[in-house]
Order: C-alpha cells, then structure tokens, then sequence
C-alpha cells in the first residue's frame, strides 16, 4: 500500500509541476510588469497611462500592464535586460549603454530590446534666481542635486560634470535626492541647481520656475558642442518658447530620447498586442498626458533608437506595411 501511495504521490507531484510550468508560460504571456521611475515622476505619469490604455483593451488583447515605481532609467534599463522586468521606460543613450555593456561584461549579446519611442527629452538646468548662475559654466561653489544612484538624471549629471570638467569637490555641497524630493529642497532653497530631462510642457518646469524662483541656466554654444561630441547619441534640441513664464524665446540645449524597452525573452503574443492596443488607440493616448501628445507613427520605431528592436516590433512593422 505504501509504495502504490509513493507512486500516485509522485504523479500528482508531477502533475503539480507540470500545471505550474503552463501557468508560468500563460502569466508570462498575460502580465506586463513595466518599470517607470518614482511615483511623482513623469516616467511613472507616462508609463500608467501606457498602462491604462493596454488594459482598456485587456477583453481582446488578453494582457494585463502593471506599472511599478522604480528608482528610475538606468536601473530600469538592467532589470529589463536581466529579465526582473517585463518592460520599462528608458532614456535613450543609457538604454544603449547598457546594451554595449553586456558584452564587456562578457555575459553574451544583450537581451535588451527597443519597443517603441515616446519623446524628446531636453536637459534642463534649474537655478535659483539668487545664486546668479547665468550659464552652466558658472555651477561650481554652489549646491547641487546629483539624484538618486540608479536614475537617469544622476547620469545626466555625471556626464554634464565630466564635461565641464567638474567634480564634487568643486561645489560647496551636494544632495543625491529623487525627483520629488529634489524639487521640495528647491523650493525651500537647500538646492541652488537641480538637472532634469523631462517632455516639455512640464508642470514640474512650470512650477519651479514660476512658483520657486528658479531660472533657466543656459548652454554656451561651445559647451553643447563639446556635450555633442563626447555623447554622440544626444542631439542638439531646443525648449520651446512661450511655455514658461518669462521664456518667450526657445533655449537652446540638448538631450535624447524616451524608449519603452523590452527583453528578447518576453513573448512575441506579449509585446504585439501591446503594441497593437498602442497603435490602435494612438489619438486617445495622445490626450492623456502632454509628454505623449506628440505621439507620431512615422518616427515611434526609428527616433532615437540605437538598439535592435524586439522582433514582434518588427513583425508589427512589416505588417503595417503591407497594409
């Protein structure tokens, strides 16, 4: 008796496993984790709002998009590679620089992959009026936000310093706050510069500016130059006028790109219909948030991609095409 009871134990065992396995594949299939940065960010505003849309559509497209508050861009970029997340967003160039890093690393080719594109991301520099910093040339003896270790605007900041040839030696002090917090210590004036990359209109900018006493420090010509030719995946890009108070005029500056990023292990049903629900409902995403609002088919698979696109993606394009 014992050993017929061992024998169905281990069939049901079997069984047991074998069902967990097939529910694994189907809730890989089902469920987008997507990485987004710290609740008050724009990542997560914008990652939620990719979100909502896919699960408007969860009746026929079968998935369900949960966004998580993450520390922001870089980690995002590593978790997605290293499959810890379904899908994040991500700035541009530490998207490819996290892919190029796989293979110095000697861990093979990268699984980090493109979905799609979502917006162009000026780097802004903030001042309060008081310290009197004109132009990025005159940072150093002031206070500074570095953000948070993981963010991408902590490496915004690094390469902004390494550029101007800076350290943080050379500002009386410095802070390594996230987004939320780093605009609190501005408004009370414990920060004299804070560094943000964020889609214009922002209310963060707006804010800051108008309520906080902040200015706008500006690029010297030579200085985006130089910016340029040591990171050759930013591009010169301009902060439109009239969208803050007292900057009627567009400011020169320079910056990148939003990516959704995916791995080349996620499902291709998966990322399809993602894109699908994204595609489909284009001109109400648009609506949801002023960041999406410049959401355009011909360049979300093409502006500011460097890596390889996530073969579903391709499929979606060859398909569209023939259409």
């Amino acid at each position: 008796m014992s050993g017929r009871l061992a024998v169905i134990f281990s069939v049901l065992l079997l069984c047991a496993c074998g069902s967990g396995r097939a529910d694994d594949d189907i809730f890989r299939d089902k469920l987008i984790s997507l990485g987004t940065a710290t609740i008050n960010g724009t990542f997560h505003l914008v990652g939620s709002r990719l979100c909502d849309q896919v699960n408007q559509d969860r009746s026929t497209n079968l998935i369900r998009c949960v966004p998580y508050n993450t520390v922001g861009s870089a980690y995002n970029a590593k978790a997605v590679a290293n499959g810890g997340l379904t899908m994040a967003l991500s700035s541009s160039e530490v998207a490819y620089t996290e892919f190029m890093l796989s293979e110095s690393r000697g861990t093979g080719a990268s699984q980090l992959r493109a979905v799609m594109s979502l917006y162009a991301k000026p780097i802004m520099v903030l001042a309060r009026r008081d310290a009197n910093i004109a132009d990025v040339t005159q940072l150093a003896g002031h206070s500074i936000n570095l953000g948070n270790i993981g963010s991408g605007q902590r490496h915004l900041v690094e390469m902004l310093m390494k550029t101007l040839g800076l350290t943080v030696r050379d500002f009386n002090e410095v802070s390594e706050l996230n987004a939320s917090r780093m605009g609190e210590a501005f408004c009370q004036g414990r920060v004299d510069v804070i560094v943000e990359s964020l889609g214009n209109p922002s209310p963060f900018y707006k804010k800051m500016i108008e309520d906080c006493n902040g200015v706008i420090v500006t690029f010297p010509p030579e200085v985006i130059a130089k910016l340029l030719a040591e990171n050759p995946l930013m591009t010169q890009q301009f902060i439109p006028g009239g969208l803050y108070r007292g900057y009627a005029e567009p400011v020169s500056s320079f910056g990148d790109v939003t990516l959704l990023v995916t791995n080349a292990g996620v499902s291709d049903q998966a990322v399809s219909r993602f894109v699908d629900s994204v595609m489909n409902n284009l001109s109400v995403l648009k609506r949801t948030t002023p960041e999406l609002s410049t959401l355009e088919p011909e360049t979300m698979f093409s502006a500011g991609i460097s890596i390889p696109l996530h073969p579903a993606v391709t499929g979606y394009l060859k398909t569209r095409k023939k259409r």
